[in-house]
């Protein structure tokens, strides 16, 4: 997956779609260890593509900080 972007991403797609019907048939009496194993699969290929593209994932980290750390002003 490191080595071709193109998959890499086709699989974070593929694995969001996954994680979201999941969690759609949790709600209708489904099984929330699908919903883990598929939020899993998710982070693994998102890892995937931030190394096939060369990213670190603690920018990542940083981004998610910024956007929750209260604005002086």
């Amino acid at each position: 997956l490191v080595d071709d972007v193109d998959l890499a991403a086709r699989k974070v797609l593929e694995e969001a779609g996954e994680v979201a019907f999941a969690a759609k048939d949790l709600l209708a009496g489904g099984d929330s260890s699908r919903v883990v194993e598929e939020a899993a699969d998710v982070v693994y290929h998102l890892l995937a593509l931030l190394a096939a593209v060369d990213i670190d994932p603690s920018d990542v980290g940083l981004e998610l900080r910024r956007r929750h750390t209260p604005q002086r002003g």
